[in-house]
């Protein structure tokens, strides 16, 4: 009898250490693979700033500036040899019809008028990086939305996997209980 009781014992013992065993297994498993899903969140979350970032950097540098070739400069409406500007009649006129001013505009009405396409083109550019940043704020948003939704699916089963193993270790243990009674019975 000694015997039997020793042995049950053992078994019990044995089942309930491999039930822990299992349960740690599972939840060392379960745990890890959450840890898992939080750093590729969180790298993704840690990545998606950056080039966020460098995507709002991308702008138009170019400067519109003219050079110096292209500022107004000192026109000499007359190359005498005694160094003044006056013309023949006294005034400052030339035949261009352009402002009589001593200076002469390098620049026509018309290389204005590009220059301010540029501006507006240069305005459409800084429209789009706006937009691209506005789409990789959406994929921002949509990343941390699946790694919340992976997480809390994970958390879910990890307890469905807990409370399976610990309805499993009870009927074991109530199974074990039981023969040990019947046994002790019988042998009464």
């Amino acid at each position: 009898m000694t015997i039997i009781v020793v042995i049950i014992a053992v078994v019990v013992v044995v089942v309930v250490v491999v039930v822990v065993v299992v349960v740690v297994v599972v939840v060392v498993v379960v745990v890890v693979e959450v840890v898992v899903i939080i750093v590729k969140v969180a790298r993704q979350s840690e990545n998606s700033p950056s080039q966020t970032a460098i995507l709002g950097m991308k702008v138009k540098l170019t400067s519109h500036t003219k050079s110096p070739s292209q500022y107004t400069q000192p026109h000499d409406s007359d190359d005498d040899d005694d160094g003044d500007d006056d013309d023949d009649d006294g005034d400052n006129d030339d035949d261009d019809g352009d402002d009589d001013d001593g200076y002469h505009d390098v620049n026509d009405d018309d290389d204005d008028d590009n220059d301010d396409d540029e501006d507006d083109d240069d305005d459409d550019d800084d429209d789009d990086d706006d937009d691209d940043d506005d789409d990789d704020d959406d994929d921002d948003d949509d990343d941390d939305e699946m790694g919340i939704v992976m997480m809390i699916i994970v958390m879910m089963m990890m307890g469905l996997m807990i409370m399976k193993i610990i309805v499993m270790a009870m009927i074991i243990k109530v199974a074990m209980i039981a023969m040990i009674v019947n046994t002790i019975s019988a042998m009464g």
